[in-house]
């Protein structure tokens, strides 16, 4: 009674190594927030959409501003957006993050409008 998986298929999606997050809307869009800049640093943090889950054709950028720390004497590398969580509720998208691993943000998106982007 358990479920079975597929065998893992590499892909070229960019990806700074870090963890991301992927949510199915209610109306089957597949999004997935990420930091796709392949030199690790982890910015930009970036939305995709995928109308079937498997191939996300469409990308857009949320955040690319370079940003600062508020406490000195951190390593360079916790520099820029970590740890995306998405969310739907009612008619929007919730983009929650952290900035430098210091603060929690967060992006409210209008859910018609990443909808009629994914689908296009």
């Amino acid at each position: 009674n358990g479920r079975s998986w597929s065998v893992p298929v590499r892909t070229d999606f960019p990806d700074a190594t870090a963890k991301f997050n992927t949510l199915r809307l209610n109306s089957g869009v597949y999004v997935m927030a990420s930091n796709p800049n392949q030199s690790g640093k982890r910015i930009p943090l970036c939305l995709s959409a995928s109308r079937d889950g498997l191939v996300f054709d469409r990308m857009a950028v949320l955040c690319d501003t370079g940003t600062v720390y508020r406490y000195a004497g951190k390593d360079p590398g916790y520099a820029g957006y970590h740890y995306p969580q998405l969310l739907e509720h009612g008619d929007s998208i919730y983009v929650v993050y952290s900035e430098n691993m210091e603060d929690i943000r967060m992006l409210r998106l209008r859910r018609a409008e990443v909808e009629r982007w994914a689908r296009e």
